[in-house]
């Protein structure tokens, strides 16, 4: 086994808008399809994201970050 880089996956996904829906169905749809979205691009680009990428809801909104970063590297809601 390798030893570890210290290096975390975090994420994170601003459901508060419409493209979310109404109800907790809706809200899941959205919420795999982003998370599907960022996993292609994660098989493509492996861990070489060095910053923070950013996450569109369906209409193009800022609802997230998602990272591969070094655990004691800031994070926007840590702490």
């Amino acid at each position: 086994m390798a030893p570890s880089d210290g290096t975390t996956f975090r994420l994170f996904i601003d459901t508060d808008n419409g493209s979310f829906g109404d109800d907790g169905t809706a809200r899941g749809v959205e919420v795999a399809r982003i998370l599907r979205e960022a996993a292609a691009k994660i098989e493509i680009e492996g861990d070489a994201w060095n910053w923070y990428h950013t996450l569109l809801d369906v209409n193009g909104n800022d609802v997230g970050r998602a990272a591969f970063k070094r655990r004691n590297d800031g994070w926007p809601h840590d702490g």
